[in-house]
């Protein structure tokens, strides 16, 4: 198996050329869903330059009390912001950590495929697949939490079959801890855990009568299944009182921005559902996964259904639970796809069990080996295509038609700020700016947008609570009569971006 290890590492190391991320790490915040890596930066940032307590996340945007905003478990950000310190403010450090987690998912489904395959050359296939999706390359390298989730949901399914095979509690413990991280980045995460303790309940009682006469119970003592309910109690409950916890920080400090709660399909009009599903038809559906891709998924399982007494039946289980736990987790989310592609993410953890089981089906056919060959070439030219996809979709997206951004010159214009006397901590309106954090975040300013819409008498509060310029950074379509009375004090302009003494 060292020879496939060395294979795996030399692949990533390949792709991770090949997809020009050795280049992407070094761009600031930029492209599709931008609004959403600004935030998540911002609190990377304020963690260094306002030295914030760990659970005291802050974002640049003021519409909450001093910017106090928070939303996942914050661990990355305040790691980020901890290496700001000894290295300097680079945002390739998040983008990094980020990939690191996204990376050790990945080791830990080959080491799963070395374990589950008889041919161990196979344990290289799924994690081909994973960087057949654009989407989660895309996000990969970048600043959100999905990803750093899903790596850490994939180590956690590593050891819940470890814990299978070997019976070492150590294993589900282990399981239990990255599975409770992957749920505090991403709430939504925890299914997958659930679908692990329903598996364990399931064997507990005995259902797996359906499967082959020669599979056997096995058989838990009372002080086992008392530790393994215990974990499971834990890992739910503080995952809960996290929640608890973010919903009373956003409404301690008068910000509820963030979604911290579920936007069921049964809320919606059926035009926006309609108008939801023409979104991921036309949009996000094949920055996700190619469309033949799916469709071949599709088929797969199919197949794995219809041969699952060729499957092992811990795999079979955690697959058939995943799928009907992602549709639940469509409907309780489905309102939120229309604008966040990253969404989707949570839901790549089946076309992983898919692939892993599909293997697991052709292995468990006596073929010749003509028929062999011709699957594998099959496979390797399925895997290039996509992989081709994948790579034409992220560089669409940070060089091409894809490529999504406010005006490029607050990403520069930070030292002319600087030169004409505006300190990092006035407050400034910088418009117009749908989101909460963008221009804000790449000039480093604190301040306001015109996110969440606004008016006369909201854009004067802000000037009474301490606005003290007006960053102008595009022409103003949306009410520009709101800010004219602002606009009389030009004291300087850096590459169409001019800027207004308020006070």
């Amino acid at each position: 198996m060292k020879v496939q290890r060395l294979i795996f590492y030399i692949i990533n190391v390949l792709i991770f050329f090949m997809f020009n991320l050795h280049n992407i790490m070094f761009l600031r915040p930029q492209s599709v869903h931008q609004w959403r890596q600004c935030d998540s930066a911002s609190y990377c940032l304020n963690y260094l330059q306002e030295g914030s307590n760990f659970f005291f996340p802050r974002v640049m945007f003021q519409m909450a009390y001093k910017g106090y905003v928070i939303s996942e478990f914050p661990i990355i950000y305040w790691l980020s912001g901890k290496l700001y310190r000894v290295f300097g403010v680079h945002e390739a450090i998040p983008r990094l950590l980020s990939y690191f987690v996204f990376l050790l998912g990945l080791i830990f489904l080959f080491e799963l495929g070395l374990k589950l395959f008889k041919n161990k050359w196979y344990a290289l296939v799924p994690v081909l697949i994973v960087y057949s999706s654009p989407l989660v390359v895309y996000y990969a390298l970048n600043y959100l939490p999905n990803i750093p989730a899903l790596g850490l949901t994939l180590i956690s399914w590593y050891f819940f079959f470890g814990y299978i095979s070997t019976r070492s509690l150590k294993n589900f413990y282990l399981c239990s801890v990255f599975a409770l991280f992957a749920a505090l980045l991403k709430p939504v995460e925890m299914f997958n855990y659930l679908i692990m303790a329903t598996i364990i309940c399931l064997e507990y009682f005995n259902f797996f009568n359906f499967f082959n006469s020669a599979d056997t119970k096995y058989y838990y003592k009372i002080s086992e299944i008392k530790r393994i309910g215990v974990c499971i109690i834990g890992v739910l409950s503080l995952c809960y009182f996290w929640i608890l916890y973010a919903q009373g920080y956003a409404d301690a400090f008068g910000y509820d921005g963030n979604l911290l709660s579920i936007m069921p399909i049964w809320e919606m009009s059926e035009d926006e559902i309609n108008a939801t599903i023409d979104v991921y038809q036309t949009k996000w559906g094949y920055q996700f996964f190619h469309p033949f891709a799916w469709k071949i998924l599709m088929i797969f399982i199919l197949v794995v259904l219809y041969f699952y007494k060729r499957v092992n039946k811990y795999l079979l289980l955690a697959l058939v639970f995943s799928i009907l736990a992602q549709f639940i987790y469509v409907i309780l989310f489905f309102q939120v796809f229309y604008h966040h592609d990253y969404y989707l993410i949570n839901i790549f953890i089946v076309p992983v069990l898919t692939i892993i089981a599909i293997i697991q089906v052709f292995e468990s056919f006596e073929l010749s080996k003509s028929i062999k060959y011709v699957a594998v070439a099959g496979c390797t030219l399925f895997i290039c295509f996509t992989l081709k996809h994948s790579n034409f979709i992220i560089h669409s997206r940070y060089f091409g038609f894809l490529k999504e951004g406010i005006n490029p010159a607050v990403q520069t214009i930070t030292p002319y700020l600087r030169s004409i006397g505006i300190a990092q901590d006035d407050l400034v309106i910088s418009i117009p700016d749908p989101s909460i954090n963008v221009s804000l975040y790449l000039m480093n300013q604190k301040g306001w947008t015109c996110a969440y819409g606004g008016s006369a008498e909201k854009v004067k509060a802000r000037v009474n609570s301490g606005a003290k310029y007006l960053i102008v950074h595009d022409t103003i379509i949306a009410h520009p009569e709101w800010y004219q009375d602002y606009m009389k004090q030009k004291i300087g302009e850096y590459q169409g971006v001019k800027i207004y003494k308020i006070h």
